[in-house]
């Protein structure tokens, strides 16, 4: 049976092998061919020998998903590049890379920040080892009992599981030392949990929790959850080196009335006024908070990001979600 079954998958394998070969009929393009087709539908280019060497090294659908918002319909209702040269592209590339380097950096501090409270709450009101039993401090009126015991058993086979990985010398030091524990105290747990672990606990966490964490940052606890969420999104994102600078947030953050005059607004079919679900909300949610964390962050890396893509012009600054050109937001002394 055995040869059968191995005869019969390699069969299966040619046949998908060869629908596949029939259904892509696209051949290889060289990298002139590849400037061809750029030229072909619209976009214009300044020096064809660095765009050679660009083309050589950056992969071409990586230069069309930066190109997409200038590719729309022509007068002759053809899509065409619309005033767009191969070097402008580059800049939107190589600035999106910039641009997740900054994200990533700032949004840790926010990241750290935000495990060391949580933990410092559990820590105070419960002691070392009190986070383990989660009716001390999770919602009761949400949450069931059967719900909240649930939870506590995912969560403390998740610590096991993080603690086999034994990437915390700390943690392996206090657990030699001190044999008789099973789990490490909260301030050290809290180091090798991921954002997006700490923010299901957050959720989990009675209103009187959560509410104290959220003053710590002059927001409501429900703000704090929905900015968190959003930047853990972009967090995302920037690590796994996603487009962010053209980025839409299907779920759209909380966005407090004076942060819209930041913000580009538009009326949509039915008249109804929009704030913008681009970058720019995540850039004002992550100063609000980094200010908060430390009011003397400084924002000049953000600002050379946005420079070079408004290109002096408040039509492309709309387009990331800004209201204008205007780059007072990024100075060191401005505050929301």
């Amino acid at each position: 049976r055995e040869p059968i079954a191995k005869d019969f998958f390699k069969i299966c394998n040619w046949l998908f092998l060869f629908k596949e070969m029939f259904m892509y009929q696209k051949e290889h393009k060289s990298v002139e061919d590849l400037i061809q087709i750029f030229k072909d539908r619209g976009m214009m280019f300044n020096n064809i020998d660095k765009a050679r060497e660009r083309l050589a090294n950056i992969n071409y659908y990586k230069i069309k998903e930066f190109a997409k918002p200038y590719y729309k319909l022509n007068s002759n209702n053809e899509y065409q590049y619309q005033k767009i040269a191969f070097e402008h592209v580059l800049i939107r590339f190589y600035q999106d890379k910039n641009l997740r380097i900054h994200l990533l950096h700032a949004i840790e501090k926010v990241e750290i920040s935000f495990k060391t409270k949580l933990a410092f709450i559990l820590g105070k009101k419960h002691e070392a080892f009190g986070y383990l039993d989660f009716k001390n401090w999770v919602n009761k009126t949400k949450f069931c009992k059967y719900y909240i015991s649930d939870k506590e058993k995912e969560f403390k086979k998740l610590i096991k599981t993080l603690l086999e990985r034994k990437e915390n010398s700390i943690i392996e030091e206090f657990l030699q030392e001190n044999p008789d524990c099973e789990y490490p105290p909260i301030w050290m747990v809290i180091e090798i949990l991921t954002f997006g672990d700490v923010l299901k606990l957050y959720g989990l966490m009675s209103e009187k929790n959560r509410e104290e964490i959220a003053r710590y940052y002059d927001s409501t606890d429900y703000e704090l959850e929905n900015w968190l969420k959003t930047l853990k999104l972009i967090r995302n994102f920037s690590a796994h080196n996603i487009n962010v600078i053209d980025c839409k947030i299907t779920t759209k953050p909380i966005i407090r009335k004076n942060w819209e005059q930041y913000l580009f607004t538009f009326n949509d079919k039915n008249n109804i006024k929009n704030v913008t679900n681009k970058i720019a909300v995540v850039i004002i949610i992550l100063m609000y908070l980094i200010k908060k964390i430390n009011p003397d962050y400084g924002f000049g890396n953000f600002r050379d990001v946005f420079e070079k893509l408004f290109r002096n012009n408040d039509v492309v600054a709309n387009q990331y979600g800004f209201y204008n050109k205007d780059l007072k937001i990024f100075s060191k002394n401005f505050k929301l």
